[in-house]
């Protein structure tokens, strides 16, 4: 293969590609337009200007004509012209030859010697400007050339070189719209002044001034036309969506007509995506402004159904990669009249999903994670244009904003649960762009209300559902890192071991999927490079200290393969290895509380989540913790009141377990064992001495005999 260097290139509309230098020593090089094939493969957004259309004579049928003596050796000269006024100067936009001017006024075919009906070969390339009206037009200019020219003939007989044999026109726009297609148009004997004022002879009608069609006003003339714009689209629905969008705004104090919309709503019905791929961005771009422009809920659910169908079809083609590319550099929020664009997607989410259009459902949750982005860049960029940055979370976006989130995060999370064993793909991907939505919403909004809808949504997922439900369920959480918050309420990490206290009670692809998101989870705060220091790895694993709790309920189960037998003795407990008896627990009341641990967060169960990090915390001098999540001197449990005073040592139970409503009694395998004995280890090796001390000081002795066991 050969490459070759060229320097001094342009475009094929003339414009000069960097680097470009002088081209007084060397002329430059121009590119070929390349016709690319219109197929879903091919297209993508247009990112150059290109506006340009070229016309192709085909054919004119002259061989019945009686108007004209002699019409053989016929040429056709093209302009483009902008007034059909008598005197009207054709404009300059017409590409030249090679070796001549760049642009020109008119065009000329080659001559077919002798031949009545000629077949035309050329090809002229006029840019067209960038705002079109119903004038301009392109008009051919038929004339017969004299090619024998005898020198002896009578100078008063001489004929003419060029003479004129007929006319022919056509408008560019036809319905407001630029066309590819083939013309086939009638020729007229003359020229009259406002000639794009008459009707073709086939209609039957004739205004304005006489004038005389060849042939009886036969179509004789057979040209076509192919447009290259990045600017005009061809598409007809998408043609008319643009045209009443510009009519629109001109007046909204009026409400929307029927024809804008139907011109919404009929943009369902493009059914090839490239038509609307290559227009993209400002596709979109107009829809979310329609959408904050209209209050008509008529308008703005078909704009979301639209902008949902869009985004489906781009899936199916595999062109979510362009999807993206318009939410990372190309969106931009806008709001109208205190409309803004997250808080009406929000709302007319919700209505999509409350439609019994069962196919815009499940296109709203495959591909919900595209609203959701543009929600989040709508919020940030709303925050930044109206400078709230620096205003407290709590006064940055309305109470009608937080409304139409929560109910969203609701109406999401019915679906998820209702409709996860139909829709699998559809619900997973729901549960997933859910939770990644409702991590970045705490950058932007109050926590509070944030920690709300987290629990309001994962409250919906119950122990007793399917294992793939579940699996959604660990599919959540991870998506939430340690902040300043975090770690003074303790709440994230509260649902994160409630739930895989839960899912150890569950079949074992649910607890490999919970044991393996909490390992990760912990891994990636040890690598993190914000908590390096060893005081904040110490703080980390404060907070995980429930799992102590969690891994001796679950100390009967354990992997042991003729390793060696545990024996482990709690106060006033028979032994952990027969949980099936009445011994199991500390009474039948201690096993009725354990069992009866509600989804939601109760005070006691918040309690006994922060049990551990809460005495590890106060021994280390942060008394700042949260009284949603005090220590058990605050508020003691069943199982504090009828703790001993030893040795001027408090005795404490450990924290009540978060295992579910029912016990499972089976063996946890090697891998299941290996990672919860990891993450106790990784918590031994990383917490502070001092909290350890404290723990200590304070544990009953036979917590202190659990506790080496273990390590063991």
């Amino acid at each position: 293969m050969v490459f070759f260097s060229f320097e001094d290139c342009v475009t094929s509309s003339f414009i000069p590609i960097k680097p470009f230098n002088d081209i007084k020593e060397h002329q430059p090089t121009v590119e070929v337009e390349e016709f690319v094939q219109e197929s879903t493969k091919y297209s993508r957004p247009y990112r150059v200007y290109k506006n340009q259309i070229y016309i192709y004579p085909k054919h004119l049928k002259y061989d019945s004509q009686k108007h004209f003596n002699k019409a053989r050796n016929i040429t056709v000269c093209i302009e483009f012209k902008s007034s059909d006024e008598e005197g009207a100067k054709p404009l300059k936009r017409i590409y030249g030859k090679p070796g001549g001017p760049l642009f020109t006024t008119a065009a000329y075919t080659a001559v077919l010697h002798h031949s009545q009906n000629p077949d035309f070969y050329d090809e002229v390339k006029i840019e067209l400007p960038t705002q079109l009206h119903k004038k301009h037009h392109i008009l051919f200019s038929f004339y017969h050339v004299t090619c024998d020219i005898n020198a002896k003939a009578n100078a008063k007989k001489k004929e003419a070189l060029e003479t004129p044999v007929g006319y022919a026109w056509l408008p560019l726009l036809k319905d407001a719209q630029l066309a590819s297609q083939e013309h086939n148009v009638p020729v007229a004997s003359s020229l009259p002044p406002n000639y794009l004022s008459l009707q073709e002879p086939a209609s039957g009608k004739q205004i304005g001034c006489d004038v005389k069609w060849v042939d009886s006003g036969k179509p004789l003339f057979k040209v076509s036309t192919f447009v290259v714009s990045t600017v005009n689209t061809q598409d007809p629905y998408l043609n008319n969506f643009f045209c009443q969008c510009q009519e629109r705004e001109k007046d909204f104090s009026q409400p929307p007509t029927s024809n804008f919309i139907s011109s919404c709503k009929n943009l369902l019905r493009i059914e090839k995506i490239h038509v609307i791929m290559n227009f993209l961005p400002i596709v979109l771009n107009q829809l979310f402004w329609v959408l904050v422009q209209n209050s008509d809920d008529e308008v703005t659910t078909a704009v979301t159904r639209v902008l949902t169908n869009i985004v489906a079809k781009c899936h199916e083609e595999q062109l979510d990669n362009c999807i993206n590319s318009y939410v990372t550099y190309v969106f931009r929020t806008k709001s109208f009249e205190e409309r803004t664009i997250h808080e009406e997607l929000a709302k007319n989410m919700t209505g999509l999903l409350k439609l019994n259009d069962q196919v815009t459902v499940k296109q709203v949750l495959k591909h919900s994670w595209f609203f959701f982005a543009v929600i989040l860049k709508s919020m940030a960029q709303y925050l930044v244009d109206t400078k709230k940055t620096k205003v407290s979370r709590t006064q940055r976006f309305p109470e009608s904003f937080q409304t139409e989130l929560d109910t969203l995060m609701m109406v999401m999370a019915d679906h998820v649960l209702w409709k996860y064993k139909e829709s699998l793909e559809e619900t997973r991907n729901a549960n997933y762009s859910t939770a990644r939505f409702l991590k970045r919403c705490f950058t932007f909004m109050d926590r509070g209300f944030v920690f709300k809808m987290v629990n309001n949504y994962i409250s919906m997922f119950g122990t007793g559902d399917s294992k793939n439900f579940l699996s959604f369920l660990f599919q959540d959480i991870p998506e939430y890192t340690l902040t300043n918050e975090f770690c003074r309420k303790h709440f994230l990490i509260g649902v994160l071991l409630r739930e895989v206290g839960f899912a150890l009670q569950e079949d074992q692809d649910i607890r490999h999927l919970a044991l393996a998101v909490l390992k990760n989870l912990m891994a990636k705060h040890s690598f993190d490079d914000r908590y390096a220091e060893p005081a904040k790895q110490a703080q980390i694993a404060n907070l995980y200290m429930p799992l102590y709790g969690m891994l001796l309920d679950n100390m009967p189960r354990i992997y042991m393969k003729d390793m060696f037998l545990f024996n482990i003795n709690t106060s006033n407990q028979g032994s952990r290895d027969d949980l099936s008896t009445t011994g199991g627990f500390q009474n039948q009341t201690a096993m009725k509380h354990a069992n009866s641990v509600d989804t939601s967060f109760s005070k006691d169960v918040l309690n006994s989540i922060a049990a551990f990090s809460s005495i590890a915390i106060s021994a280390a001098n942060h008394a700042d913790s949260r009284a949603s999540l005090a220590s058990l001197e605050s508020n003691p449990s069943t199982n504090e009141k009828n703790s001993e005073r030893t040795d001027t040592c408090e005795k404490i139970t450990r924290p009540l377990s978060l295992i579910g409503s029912t016990l499972r009694f089976d063996k946890l395998d090697q891998a299941e064992t290996r990672s919860l004995l990891m993450c106790f280890l990784h918590i031994m090796k990383t917490i502070s001495e001092d909290a350890l001390i404290s723990y200590w000081l304070r544990a009953p002795f036979s917590e202190i005999t659990d506790f080496f066991s273990i390590l063991e």
